[in-house]
């Protein structure tokens, strides 16, 4: 699979930054098929944390520089023991400065459009008042999609794979298909 590489230097202009985040990516999954829609196309740029802080050690400055040249991003993860992976919660506790929720700051998410794309192996019915979790799906990200708002960026719902170990390359196509189609009407 070929993305573009960003170097921890360089930060190239362009419209989405793609993030990335799954601490077991060299096991196959449906994430290695579903990261393909963003392959060849100029619109992105593919960063993967795990790739890029293999030691977990995030230059905060840089990186709200990166943000600042971006309109739109994407956190593309896949569910962790019913939370985000333990990288990006550490890049986002890096990164995201409260004083950006101050009118006199500069704020590089201020209006601008969040996705976000999460797996996971449990079944739809697995959530909800009835199923075996007893919690609503959305919930599990309630912290981290609030974070964002405060933060003033747009934030779009969440987009979903359940029972991602499961899926056919049709339904993978149909997920990119889809997802790819709620990027560009919005």
């Amino acid at each position: 699979m070929k993305f573009v590489t960003l170097r921890k230097a360089e930060f190239i202009l362009a419209k989405t930054l793609v993030i990335f985040a799954h601490p077991f990516f060299e096991f196959p999954d449906s994430n290695q098929e579903l990261i393909s829609m963003y392959e060849d196309k100029e619109q992105f740029d593919f960063m993967d944390l795990y790739e890029f802080y293999p030691n977990f050690h995030i230059p905060a400055f840089k990186e709200r520089k990166r943000l600042a040249k971006y309109d739109t991003f994407i956190f593309h993860f896949p569910l962790i023991w019913f939370d985000i992976p333990p990288l990006l919660r550490l890049w986002l506790d890096e990164v995201m400065d409260a004083r950006w929720t101050k009118k006199e700051i500069d704020n590089p998410l201020e209006g601008k459009r969040v996705f976000i794309f999460v797996t996971t192996i449990s079944k739809r019915r697995s959530f909800g008042q009835y199923g075996k979790y007893k919690i609503e799906f959305e919930s599990l990200l309630t912290s981290f999609s609030l974070l964002l708002k405060v933060l003033e960026a747009k934030v779009y719902p969440i987009y979903t794979v359940f029972d991602s170990e499961h899926q056919t390359k049709e339904n993978i196509e149909i997920h990119k298909q889809n997802f790819l189609g709620i990027i560009n009407q919005t």
